[in-house]
């Protein structure tokens, strides 16, 4: 199995769209975000104090580690340069 979701963002006057796409989610991709969430989280000791969420935590970096274990990232439309 696999899957694959589009996300739209919109906001100030500007609309994004992103393509997320991986194998099994149940299982596979579910393993991988936890694992490398974790390992940021872990590993990670620069942050103010409060209420993160992964994106404000973790960034780039989870995004490079996903990429590296075969979760796509597309970006598919926007008013906005990528990231």
């Amino acid at each position: 199995s696999w899957f694959r979701y589009t996300f739209v963002g919109e906001g100030g006057g500007k609309r994004v769209t992103l393509r997320v796409s991986g194998a099994d989610p149940g299982y596979d991709e579910t393993a991988k975000f936890l694992a490398e969430t974790g390992r940021l989280l872990a590993a990670c000791d620069d942050q103010d104090g409060g209420f993160h969420t992964p994106v404000s935590a973790l960034g780039d970096a989870l995004r490079e580690r996903l990429e590296a274990q075969g979760i796509g990232f597309e970006w598919v439309d926007s008013d906005v340069e990528p990231v």
